[in-house]
């Protein structure tokens, strides 16, 4: 019996958002593919179960307030 496995790129990993410095502009929103930042007027949020960790919106942020962790 053959079973078909579906494989991904996604990777595993946290973001660092640091959010009292957060400007709103809607930067990262813009750029992310996988849809799965939510910004309001006072609050930005990742959906880490459907981001893929592209980094798009780390490169993006003209602020840098997200950040990769590493440890």
């Amino acid at each position: 019996m053959n079973k078909k496995v579906k494989t991904t790129n996604r990777r595993n990993g946290r973001l660092l958002i640091r959010t009292e410095i957060c400007d709103f502009c809607g930067s990262c929103v813009a750029v992310c593919p996988m849809d799965c930042i939510e910004l309001t007027e006072s609050e930005i949020s990742i959906d880490l179960s459907i981001c893929d960790f592209c980094m798009n919106c780390v490169k993006v942020c003209p602020i840098h307030i997200i950040s990769e962790v590493t440890e």
